[in-house]
């Protein structure tokens, strides 16, 4: 219980239709808006200001509640700072706004983290209500424990299949050791019906041998079998007899069991010289390919999904996506790319649902890349200027803006062992808004929140205040009509007599209409 943080709501109410109250009716209509929220009163301050307005602030036990007004422009600057009960911000901000007439607005607002207070009552819970704000806007549900198995991966495999969209086509199976003849990639392709399905299997590890040809595929149940051995797999004539015999190959999926050889033969298609017209002489347009990676440490196939990316000719459109199924860090993943489907990424969400549904376990698109194109000689660059860009609403929101006053909140670290006392910060304050010919027209000190104090200063035209925690953090919320205070020299001053005093965080910002931004300086009034 070191230090203590707080929520500064700074809210801009534009079209206030109560901006030309009088200070009592202001000062009561927000005593009853607080009040309703449930907040803890302590002490009011409320006096006209300068341009026919008013300013009131309220002190409670959770904080304080500040309001300035701008009849001649229907502006109220209001300022909501909790050290506590961070849950109603909202609802204060809301009975506020509907206190100054300023519910349709447009008004606008922002959060600054400042300086809390120490020894406040349920400040562990508090605190956790603080900072950024998640929203979740899906119908998210947590992940299950649930793990991927063989039955897992047969699901999967099955569920790649649904991806070949026209069955008049070739699919080629990579599997692995043909003495094994196990191939969960085959057995699933199966039941798709497409026109010709094609095995490949490799020779055992170590063993060289004769590589069946086209002319020798083996047609077992309406499946063509073909072995590669040895110096078959350093070339992609393989690939040419099936074509010569089945036609070209829309899909291919790589098995589990595929061996590292067969998958670095498939993927000379993308590495040999001159290899477009090979590339299109054996896939079609619309290829699909399936690549499993269930270790991350096989280079081949990681290879080829990367190899598998680069596009054929500078029109093409190539998807590449990972659907992880399991856990996002440990879990199984298979590679899906495509060519020339604009519509490729929804059919593998669609695979990606319905294997979560069959299995139960999380599944997930978890990557994308992007396509290679090859170099294009020569290549015109362009060059965008200021004019490819729309403009016009940046310049009616720059020209439409009024800054009426500038805010500071500045927040000090204190480092001296010579204790602080709320006397000592009452003074400080004082005498730097002396030196800076800045009227004080009211003011107030409160004790009632916690171990520290808030010393608070209504100005002409403006207001003044310091916030101790009751520990070593300081802030000092200042906040001037126009543009003509420096308030960088407001901080040096309070600086200058508190010894030991670092700087923390500076915060300042404009106050005004039209969704200000800019301060006057800025935009030239």
């Amino acid at each position: 219980e070191q230090r203590r943080a707080g929520i500064v709501l700074i809210v801009e109410a534009e079209n206030a239709k109560g901006a030309s109250m009088s200070t009592e009716k202001m000062e009561n209509t927000l005593k009853t808006a607080i009040l309703k929220e449930g907040l803890s009163l302590v002490s009011t301050i409320a006096q006209a200001s300068e341009g026919n307005g008013v300013v009131v602030i309220i002190i409670t036990e959770e904080g304080y509640i500040i309001a300035h007004t701008w009849p001649d422009h229907s502006y109220v600057a209001l300022e909501i700072h909790l050290w506590s009960q961070f849950v109603k911000l909202d609802k204060i901000k809301s009975s506020l706004l509907k206190a100054v007439g300023s519910t349709k607005g447009p008004w606008s607002t922002y959060r600054v983290v400042a300086g809390g207070m120490l020894g406040t009552d349920d400040w562990k819970r508090e605190q956790a209500t603080i900072g950024p704000r998640p929203i979740q806007s899906r119908d998210c549900k947590p992940t299950t424990d649930s793990t991927p198995d063989e039955t897992t991966i047969v699901t999967v495999i099955e569920e790649s299949l649904s991806i070949i969209e026209n069955t008049n086509t070739t699919a080629l199976i990579l599997c692995g050791d043909h003495t094994k003849y196990s191939c969960k990639s085959l057995e699933a392709s199966k039941q798709k019906g497409v026109k010709s399905l094609v095995a490949v299997w490799t020779c055992p590890a170590g063993q060289s041998g004769e590589s069946s040809d086209s002319s020798g595929l083996k047609i077992n149940d309406g499946i063509a079998n073909l072995v590669l051995c040895g110096n078959s797999m350093d070339s992609t004539k393989w690939l040419e007899d099936i074509v010569e015999k089945h036609g070209k190959v829309g899909f291919v999926a790589v098995d589990p069991e595929a061996t590292p050889a067969v998958v670095r033969s498939f993927a000379l298609l993308s590495i040999l010289d001159g290899i477009e017209s090979d590339i299109d002489a054996i896939l079609t347009e619309n290829a699909v390919i399936v690549v499993p990676i269930l270790d991350p440490r096989d280079k081949s196939r990681i290879a080829l999904v990367h190899r598998s990316r680069r596009r054929r000719e500078i029109s093409e459109y190539v998807a590449v996506h990972e659907v992880t199924v399991g856990n996002i860090a440990t879990g199984m993943k298979f590679w899906f790319i495509a060519t020339r489907q604009p519509a490729f990424l929804s059919h593998v969400a669609d695979i990606a649902i319905s294997i979560k549904e069959r299995t139960g376990v999380e599944t997930a698109i978890t990557r994308n890349m992007l396509d290679i194109m090859k170099d294009q000689v020569p290549f015109a660059g362009y060059v965008g200027t200021v004019d490819d860009y729309e403009t016009v609403p940046g310049l009616l929101q720059f020209a439409n803006q009024l800054p009426l006053g500038h805010q500071s909140i500045y927040q000090f670290e204190y480092k001296n062992e010579t204790p602080l006392s709320t006397t000592k910060l009452k003074g400080v304050l004082d005498r730097a808004l002396l030196e800076m010919n800045l009227a004080v027209s009211s003011s107030a000190t409160s004790s009632e929140s916690g171990d520290g104090a808030l010393i608070v200063s209504a100005l002409n035209a403006g207001h003044a205040i310091i916030l101790w925690d009751g520990g070593t953090r300081i802030d000092t919320n200042l906040l001037t009509y126009g543009g003509d205070i420096k308030h960088d020299l407001f901080g040096e001053k309070i600086m200058k007599y508190i010894a030991g005093l670092d700087y923390v965080l500076r915060d300042e910002m404009p106050r005004g209409t039209g969704h200000v931004v800019n301060s006057m300086d800025e935009i030239g009034t």
